[in-house]
Order: C-alpha cells, then structure tokens, then sequence
C-alpha cells in the first residue's frame, strides 16, 4: 500500500505545491523488482512544474517506438521548486523517523 501526502511550502500559496509518497517496501527506481529486504523508500516532488517535455512520433510505423524527451529543469522556476522539496525533508523525516 502506498501512501500521498501534500504540503504547502509557504504561506500563501492556494495549492499544496509538495507532494510526498511513501512506498513500505524497497523497490529499484524503476520499480521493476523489489528488494527482499524490509525497508521503505519515500519520493519526493513539485506538483506543477513549469518544464515541459515532449513525445513524438518518429515513424508511421506504430510499432516503432516513438521519441520522448523529458526536458527536465528546463524552466528556472523548476529548480526553486526542487530546492523547497530537498528543504522540506530537513523538516519532515525528524518527525517520520522513529527514534526507538
């Protein structure tokens, strides 16, 4: 089961620009198997961000894959939006971490 949380970083800001998930069990970052060990993972990122990628067709052909681009912290607000998120664990994982 998985969990979603969202915050907002600051006062004043009409939407919960953070949003957490919380995985209780070890997987890759893929996802494509999990680890047999007890564990759990938390990710972490911005809600709207302002990059924007794209997918495009390179071929008629529909089983040829088509290209994507991610296009990553390709707008500077982005990367104030990311610098919140790494902040906000600072905050966050003191109080989701047991310290029995």
């Amino acid at each position: 089961m998985e969990a979603t949380g969202m915050i907002r970083s600051d006062v004043g800001i009409e939407y919960p620009d953070i949003q957490y998930h919380f995985v209780p069990l070890v997987i890759s970052y893929d996802g494509s198997s999990s680890l047999r060990e007890h564990g759990f993972q938390v990710h972490a990122g911005p809600n709207r961000s302002k990059s924007r990628g794209r997918v495009e067709a390179v071929s008629r052909d529909p089983a040829t894959p088509p290209e994507i681009r991610f296009n990553y912290l390709s707008h500077p607000d982005d990367l104030v939006e990311w610098r919140k998120v790494c902040l906000s664990f600072h905050f966050l994982l003191p109080h989701a971490v047991s310290k029995g």
